[in-house]
């Protein structure tokens, strides 16, 4: 690479992309299929071949991996995010730009194994890991390690075609995953089967990350995105959006597709002005604490205001697990009515899962416009377990709920995943215990 993209040495990078682009043309008529082969056997890049129309997968893509990194890549369907791993594993060239690579790669891709049905898993694992050059002491250790990963018993030795489904699938799994390699992509193959073996896969992903490999990971699934990478990179129309820290990427990218669906019911089409969407992605300040948050869509007849955690208007809080915890809330009507509140408080914990909701009975109340309205709700110690959990605050309007059958009808405001409870034990001694699934607690409220 003829250039680099920062100041760091070259040799703690695992890849790096320069202005990468990959079109793929548009044959409407015979004569664009003839201008785009003679074009290829002369040498010309796509882009030169004049009338003919072209999709760019990617366009002008450029970043650096560095070694032993774990890079989530997301995206809607057709942001470009198989064509990059498609790229990086060799399987497409290039139509612009540089790619470099140091050290072995290995790319899981969907459909990548392709067992012979009349073999056995042992038979299609042995040639798998056979093209890969391991024999010896190192081959058979491997084959053991996956007759042991896939449970099967005697039928790790009969002909894959009798297999079902989940059989199969958890047997290409594991053969893909023993062969070592210092940098791994994976697109869209984690988690197939029931919840038990989404676990298992799951724990040997882990491993992988353990062993510090650099990941490169595709998938629709941000909890998994979410449980295996440090960063991601978020792809859309070809094009990099946000680059940076997993929880704050996918947060905002979740914030996306919620803003899509008010446009149109398919998150993935393509004639919206995606635009117009991601130009509201950024914080706002909640004019009386002076929270920056990230807002979902919402009527906004009545908006948050301020938000206060046990006093404190911090984005990120400590407190130990015996402390109570008294949450503020402070609502402003940007539109006169009669309401019917129901407030919602929900507890995610790091890896994008919902783990408790604190919720009230309906608080009915009349508001005139830029009238305050004054919410406290009480937690008591030693409920929440000892860990990092991301908070978000939702108002709905349930006073109209029997005329309506659409949730965004009602919701009037929500602030998402914008502020972290880090709960931590009194002692060194840790008695970490289950988050309750579900709780409920009655809000005091009170008009200011």
């Amino acid at each position: 690479m003829s250039t680099s993209l920062n100041n760091s040495p070259e040799h703690d990078y695992a890849l790096r992309l320069e202005g990468v682009c990959k079109f793929y043309p548009i044959i409407s008529k015979p004569i664009d299929g003839i201008k785009y082969m003679s074009n290829i056997a002369f040498g010309k890049h796509e882009k030169n071949l004049g009338t003919i129309n072209y999709v760019k997968a990617l366009d002008n893509i450029s970043f650096g991996v560095r070694r032993g990194e774990r890079v989530g890549v997301i995206g809607r369907n057709g942001a470009g995010k198989s064509t990059l791993l498609e790229l990086l594993a060799g399987g497409l060239d290039l139509t612009k730009g540089r790619i470099k690579i140091n050290g072995s790669i290995y790319s899981l891709l969907s459909n990548s194994v392709g067992f012979n049905e009349e073999l056995s898993a042992y038979e299609n694992a042995r040639n798998f890991l056979g093209y890969y050059e391991i024999s010896g002491d190192d081959l058979e250790e491997r084959l053991k390690d996956i007759e042991d990963f896939v449970e099967l018993g005697e039928f790790f030795y009969q002909p894959i075609k009798q297999y079902s489904l989940g059989m199969r699938v958890r047997v290409e799994f594991a053969t893909s995953t023993a062969v070592k390699a210092e940098i791994i992509t994976i697109d869209e193959v984690l988690g197939a089967g029931d919840m038990y073996w989404a676990e298992r896969c799951a724990q040997r992903m882990e491993t992988l990350c353990h062993r510090g490999n650099t990941l490169i990971i595709v998938s629709h699934s941000l909890d998994q995105i979410m449980r295996y990478c440090d960063r991601v990179i978020w792809i859309e129309k070809g094009k990099v959006v946000m680059d940076g820290p997993t929880h704050d990427i996918v947060k905002r990218y979740e914030v996306f597709l919620e803003r899509m669906t008010w446009f149109s019911d398919d998150i993935d089409d393509k004639s919206i002005n995606h635009t117009s969407v991601l130009e509201e992605l950024g914080d706002v300040t909640l004019p009386s604490s002076g929270n920056s948050v990230i807002r979902w869509p919402g009527r906004g007849d009545v908006l948050f205001e301020g938000i206060w955690i046990n006093g404190s208007t911090s984005n990120s809080i400590t407190i130990n697990r015996n402390e109570p915890v008294k949450i503020k809330l402070l609502l402003q009507a940007i539109k006169s009515g009669n309401y019917g509140f129901r407030y919602l408080v929900t507890f995610w914990n790091r890896y994008g899962k919902r783990l408790a909701i604190l919720e009230n009975n309906i608080d009915n109340c009349e508001l005139n416009e830029s009238e305050s309205h004054e919410v406290i709700a009480k937690l008591p110690g030693n409920v929440l377990g000892n860990d990092e959990y991301h908070l978000t605050f939702s108002l709905f309007d349930v006073s109209t709920a029997d005329s309506s059958k659409n949730e965004m009808d009602g919701r009037l405001d929500v602030i998402y995943k914008s502020i972290t409870l880090n709960v931590q034990a009194e002692t060194n001694h840790s008695n970490k215990s289950k988050v309750l699934p579900h709780f409920s607690v009655p809000m005091q409220t009170s008009c200011i």
